[in-house]
Parts: C-alpha cells; sequence; structure tokens
C-alpha cells in the first residue's frame, strides 16, 4: 500500500524589514489592553484607521495587492476593514476560529514564539463539524483527540506577515515562553469593481 498526498493548499507570507519590525513594536507597547477570552486584544481595534500606524498597514494593502493578483480575484482593489493587536501572557492561547465577512486575513508576528499558528481543515476521510465549536476548554486536548482535522503548523517570526482565506480556520496554542507574545491581525475585504459585468456577475462595492 502507498499513501498519495494530494491538494496542497498555498497560503502567503511576507517579510518585513529590521527597523520596520522595531518602528512596531516600539508603537505597540503604547497600546492599551483588553480581555479576549483565553487571550487579550488591543482596546483600539481599528489600528488601520490609527495615524500611529499608517504606514504599516500601507505595507499590508501592497502586499494584499500582490495576493490578489496571484489570486487572480476578480476585483480592482483590497482595503483593510479592521485591524488589532493581540497579546499572550504565558499560557494563554487562541481557539480555533474564522473570520466571517472577511475576503483576506493576515497576522503580523512581532515577537519569538516556539508554537506560530495552527491552521486547520476537515480530513477528507471524516465527518466534521468545526473545530471552533468543539474545541471546549483546551485547545491541545482537541487537536491531540479529534481525527476529524487536519493541521498544518507555521512558524512565528518576527517581521513575519501571512495574509490567508478568512474562511481558514485556525487558532494559537498555548504560550510556552516567559515572555508576551504579541501580533498585529487584519481583515480585508475587495472593493471597486468586482467580477466580470460582462457575464452579468459584476457588483461596484465602496468601503470606507
Amino acid at each position: 500500500m502507498q499513501k498519495i498526498q494530494i491538494l496542497p493548499q498555498t497560503i502567503f507570507e511576507f517579510k518585513s524589514s529590521p527597523q520596520f519590525l522595531r518602528d512596531t513594536q516600539n508603537k505597540v507597547n503604547q497600546l492599551s489592553w483588553e480581555p479576549n477570552m483565553f487571550t487579550q486584544r488591543s482596546q483600539d481595534i481599528y489600528l488601520n484607521k490609527n495615524h500611529l500606524f499608517d504606514e504599516l498597514h500601507e505595507w499590508f494593502r501592497e502586499c494584499l495587492l500582490m495576493v490578489k493578483r496571484s489570486v487572480e480575484y476578480q476585483a480592482t482593489d483590497v482595503k483593510i476593514t479592521q485591524s488589532w493587536a493581540n497579546k499572550a501572557e504565558p499560557g494563554q492561547w487562541h481557539k480555533p476560529h474564522k473570520h466571517p465577512n472577511s475576503v483576506f486575513s493576515g497576522i503580523y508576528y512581532l515577537s519569538e514564539d516556539t508554537v506560530g499558528t495552527t491552521f486547520i481543515l476537515p480530513n477528507i476521510w471524516e465527518t466534521y463539524d468545526g473545530a471552533a465549536g468543539k474545541v471546549g476548554q483546551s485547545f491541545c486536548h482537541f487537536l491531540a483527540e479529534d481525527m476529524n482535522v487536519v493541521e498544518h503548523v507555521v512558524s512565528a517570526e518576527p517581521g513575519k506577515l501571512l495574509i490567508f482565506p478568512s474562511t481558514l480556520e485556525h487558532g494559537v496554542r498555548p504560550n510556552e515562553t516567559e515572555n508576551e507574545r504579541y501580533t498585529i491581525s487584519f481583515n480585508a475585504f475587495v472593493c471597486g469593481d468586482i467580477g466580470s459585468f460582462g457575464n452579468l456577475s459584476g457588483l461596484t462595492l465602496d468601503i470606507k
């Protein structure tokens, strides 16, 4: 018997300069925080409208446009709709989840991390009713006990940016270090002329 791995998928990775990373780290240190289930997030959940982070989100948007072109998404533009920072104390974790009302999502890593981000898809050989609904109290227990999913862990490196479909389920295992873990996340939606008017499937959407 031979096992054949099939249907590979693609997400996108970018890397910022060390100086750009340091500048962003300093700005994030000025933020205030609030609880977010098993982790923490910035009280400001519209960093994309915070002028302190203008340069960062312009770079995010440049990367988004490259992704849009690569996947040949029929839209004239893409805009970030919401952006926030995440902080995890030692032992804190983020349950598996998706981002509704969004096309693209991104994670920008600001600190060293031993666990990275876990991406989850249904196992084609099993029935599946969603990781987010079954996670209970333990992310690790879910992944150890439930064989209805397949997972892939992307390592976390300071300065790395990941862009992926907002429908792709993902989560973060508990922070194993003695330090706080920081990331910035964002959602984005396509806008302008979308689809094909010639095929009677077009629309024009403006995002403010």
